[in-house]
């Protein structure tokens, strides 16, 4: 997550040097790179946790435990 952070950093900066280098004053520069941070770092997020490295939402980001199936715990249970 960090390293998405740091690269969506880079982005932002590359992306507010090149418009302010196009003619936008230092306002619209950095709120270009603050967009172009958002966008990176949303593609990062995205593309991270489809390939399940970060976890799903809602989760907690810890591994699914199968549960035992009800006749195993009723057995155990009537013991």
């Amino acid at each position: 997550m960090i390293v998405s952070f740091v690269w969506s950093l880079l982005v932002a900066v590359v992306a507010g040097v090149l418009s302010h280098e196009a003619g936008t004053r230092v306002a619209g520069a950095v709120l270009y790179g603050g967009g172009a941070f958002i966008g990176w770092m949303t593609l990062c997020v995205t593309v991270l946790t489809a390939l399940g490295l970060l976890g799903v939402p809602g989760e907690g980001g810890r591994p699914k435990v199968e549960q035992p199936c009800r006749a195993q715990c009723s057995a155990v249970a009537s013991r």
